[in-house]
């Protein structure tokens, strides 16, 4: 028997089984679990333990944290890192990668000469955030031994980017932990004008480290001014508080931005003028033109046509994914709104062109599944070379651990649909239906479809605005999918009381 287990372990490993067996094997698993704790556990057992939680379901929810912050430590730094190193060591933001996040970066290295002080940040919100979580699931509400199976079968993808630099982290980090402050006091739990200060602060820093958690933010500050606002048409006075705050945070954050930091204005939006502009003329050259200011000298149609891709808009205009980029970015705001102009008029004249593309793109990433990531040698010793900042060492045996997650998420990404985009995009569209018709029924059905509103708004945009594909694009989609799925089979002490 153990080495049929053993051997059954191994090929799993080494992905020696077919996907049908695999999946099969884990629904299977996952549902005999879910049957033998609804037959073994006993209820009076279950309600001592969710008052005082469970070491147990603790572990659950907090190790993998530990294991990912021991993989990553001092910090995964990619290329879009070193880009916002650059601008914190020099004191000069551009916007086309977050300022507010690479100004805060800076103090630490300024100040305390503490070049990890991001990484840091970010493990201390994400501890933060599990740690609420985690009280709100497993201490003041009843939440279903399958649901916290299922968690910590999600967990290595919830918390896949934890240790990277990156801006998406950053919001989505900010995003987990404000959406658990705004549930503590709807269910007796904390002071409920402080707890709710810094929500709307963690949500202001989201919305201004990446532009899409503008509308993502919505639903979340919904659930904050719907305590505050009563009387006759309370959700029309609740939805117009809504969006004058947010749009408050979308005026703050361009003050805090170009005002108190000074940041330089690079259009980033060319970037997927770029990307439209390009399926246009080779699907139609007629009456489109791409202004000479924008040509590189290897500007040819066939040039265009070898660089573009559905998958990407980089291949058209930078050097490092294509040497022989056929387009250039501009920094003049005169050439911006020509290249603007034409793009509009574009569009207008060519309307199922531009939908095409959208589409065509769209599907590509609707395609990607999660990939680990691995750290890169070479940016440490380019911040230690070009920057004289030098980070500390890994922890020991980081490398075997890291091993173990990226086999980890390998297997979720290889045998599970789990790791994939259009999983969560479904996700969390199904879960904002099934949330609408049971909002009615209690304060977590409301809270739980609010989430799922949030991470299906961060997606939304991404049809109209995105240049090229990325997994970590739908990184708070996936975590907003978790936490709400969890909610909708969650009760208050409350309603379990009466029971």
């Amino acid at each position: 028997m153990m080495d049929f287990l053993f051997d059954t372990v191994w090929r799993l490993y080494h992905g020696k089984f077919s996907g049908l067996f695999c999946s099969s094997l884990l629904f299977g698993g996952l549902f005999a679990s879910w049957a033998v704790s609804r037959k073994i556990a006993d209820f009076k057992l279950v309600t001592i333990g969710n008052k005082i939680g469970l070491p147990s379901s603790w572990v659950l929810m907090l190790l993998p944290f530990l294991l990912f912050f021991w993989a990553a430590y001092p910090g995964v730094y990619v290329i879009d890192s070193m880009l916002q190193l650059k601008q914190a060591m020099a004191q000069s933001y551009g916007d086309w990668h977050p300022p507010l996040m690479s100004w805060i970066w800076g103090l630490f290295i300024k100040f305390a000469n503490f070049p990890e002080g991001l990484f840091w940040i970010h493990s201390i919100i994400v501890f933060f955030s599990l740690v609420v979580w985690a009280y709100i699931l497993l201490k003041i509400t009843r939440t279903p031994t399958w649901v916290v199976f299922v968690m910590a079968l999600l967990l290595p993808l919830v918390l896949l980017y934890s240790g990277v630099i990156i801006k998406d982290t950053g919001t989505a980090f900010g995003l987990m932990a404000a959406c658990g402050l705004v549930i503590l006091p709807k269910l007796g739990a904390g002071s409920k004008l402080l707890t709710y200060f810094f929500a709307m602060l963690l949500l202001f820093c989201a919305a201004s480290v990446r532009q899409n958690a503008l509308p993502a933010i919505l639903p979340i500050l919904f659930l904050i001014f719907n305590d505050f606002i009563g009387g006759r048409f309370k959700k029309i006075k609740v939805v117009s508080i809504v969006f004058i705050v947010a749009l408050s945070f979308h005026l703050f954050g361009n003050l805090t931005k170009y005002q108190f930091l000074k940041s330089r204005r690079e259009f980033i939006q060319q970037t997927l003028m770029f990307h439209d502009l390009s399926f246009i003329l080779l699907s139609h050259g007629g009456g489109v033109s791409i202004p000479d200011e924008f040509q590189t000298k290897r500007f040819s149609i066939a040039a265009v046509s070898k660089a573009w891709s559905p998958g990407t808009s980089a291949t058209l205009f930078l050097d490092y994914d294509n040497p022989e980029h056929p387009l250039q970015l501009s920094c003049s705001f005169e050439a911006n709104s020509k290249l603007k102009e034409i793009w509009v008029q574009s569009i207008v004249q060519n309307p199922l062109l531009y939908l095409k593309h959208r589409l065509l793109v769209f599907g590509s990433f609707l395609k990607l599944k999660a990939g680990y990531w691995g750290k890169n040698s070479s940016y440490p010793n380019e911040m230690a070379r070009d920057h004289g900042l030098f980070l500390p060492s890994s922890l020991p045996g980081s490398r075997y651990i890291e091993h173990i997650l990226s086999r980890s998420v390998g297997f979720l990404a290889t045998w599970t649909p789990f790791a994939s985009v259009w999983f969560w995009v479904f996700a969390c569209a199904a879960l904002s239906v099934i949330g609408f018709f049971r909002c009615k029924q209690g304060v977590l059905p409301a809270c739980s479809l609010a989430i799922a509103l949030s991470g299906l708004f961060y997606l939304a945009p991404y049809f109209f605005i995105l240049p090229h594909c990325e997994y970590r694009y739908i990184y708070w989609s996936s975590i907003a999918a978790t936490f709400s799925f969890s909610l909708l089979f969650s009760k208050p002490l409350a309603e379990k009381t009466k029971e």
